[in-house]
């Protein structure tokens, strides 16, 4: 693999006291520090019985949410994250790399056996590999049943890089923990995303989504001819985006650095340091990519450190939490503070935040 970051050994992470392994990313882009603080066991920490039944809770979400049904297009796949709304449920791609190192975990508990985890995880990947990509995207949402784009009006469903990179980490997490089949599988589909294509030729940065074939009822405004629209143009949670672009084992779908330099990196505080803050102060926007990526002793040439900047976001989140504990029910200084969520009134949104925004 060429470009600005290589995947070369296994290195365990640890995110939110879950276990497992995923591909370390050595790069020109970092020098190394130590957060001995930070420690990553070999094998699954020992939890408090809450933090056992929070992290089981977790983990059968994902394994028990699934289409079992082996006549499915979608045979093996979750669909957890739209459960209980009681409207049509698809499935969304991105949840299946969580599914995916969900179920790493799982092995590494004992929850499950490494037999299970490895067919669950094949079921799924073949599976993916019969669905409808273009340019090796996949759509964000998929009809269950047919296994089409879909999710009540299918052209308002976009081809998402985004999606698709949060399955792909997952699943490069479980080609490096059980090898074999699912590693072939994972490396071919990776080969075959064209990166490139999803990037802005003239700004560097990655598009927001496609829409390839249709239009949506209402069209995004600067949409390209290709059906290209919006940008990743400042920090969020998109930050795996440039890695998995800059390490693609294709070189003619991969990009450099230029993209990732590119991002607009605006900087605030809430009552301590000062951190590169995401527009909406949504708590998930600082934590995605850490799910799958050890950022703890990797900065980038920059200086910038993003373990450490998310840490100060969650702290700031934690003192916006109490100072706002008079006014929203639930907010305190057990509170950690607010994300994208599905409320009980309106839906889905993703403007539930802390500050900094704007």
């Amino acid at each position: 693999m060429t470009a600005w970051l290589r995947v070369r050994r296994l290195t365990p992470v640890r995110s939110v006291a879950l276990f497992c392994f995923l591909p370390f990313v050595p790069s020109a882009l970092a020098e190394q520090e130590t957060h001995s603080s930070f420690e990553v066991q070999s094998t699954p920490r020992t939890l408090s019985p809450l933090m056992e039944r929070e992290l089981r809770g977790c983990f059968d979400f994902f394994w028990k949410e699934w289409n079992a049904d082996p006549q499915s297009p979608t045979y093996g796949m979750t669909n957890g994250d739209y459960v209980g709304m009681n409207k049509y449920s698809p499935i969304a791609i991105e949840e299946q790399g969580f599914y995916f190192a969900a179920i790493i975990i799982g092995v590494e508990r004992g929850w499950i056996t490494r037999e299970e985890g490895e067919k669950r995880i094949l079921i799924t990947l073949r599976s993916l590999a019969k669905l409808e990509r273009i340019r090796g995207f996949w759509y964000h949402f998929i009809d269950q049943d047919s296994g089409k784009r879909g999710w009540r009006d299918s052209k308002n469903v976009e081809l998402s890089n985004a999606s698709t990179g949060t399955m792909l980490l997952g699943a490069l997490a479980a080609s490096e923990y059980f090898g074999g089949e699912i590693e072939s599988r994972t490396q071919r589909m990776y080969a075959e995303m064209d990166w490139k294509w999803f990037t802005n030729p003239r700004t560097k940065h990655p598009y927001l989504a496609c829409y390839p074939k249709d239009l949506p009822s209402k069209v995004p405004p600067g949409i390209t001819e290709e059906g290209m629209f919006g940008g990743w143009s400042a920090y969020a949670e998109h930050i795996f985006l440039y890695l998995l672009a800059a390490g693609s084992p294709n070189p003619d779908y991969s990009t450099g650095a230029d993209s990732y330099y590119a991002m607009r990196t605006p900087k605030g505080s809430y009552k301590g340091e000062e951190f590169i803050f995401c527009g909406t102060g949504s708590a998930f926007t600082y934590q995605w990519t850490h799910a799958f990526i050890d950022f703890r002793n990797l900065r980038d040439k920059l200086g910038r450190n993003w373990f450490e900047n998310s840490r100060h976001a969650a702290l700031a989140a934690r003192r916006y939490a109490i100072d706002n504990a008079h006014r929203i029910k639930g907010l305190g200084p057990n509170s950690w503070g607010m994300s994208a969520c599905i409320s009980p009134t309106t839906g889905y949104s993703g403007q539930y935040g802390s500050h900094p925004i704007g």
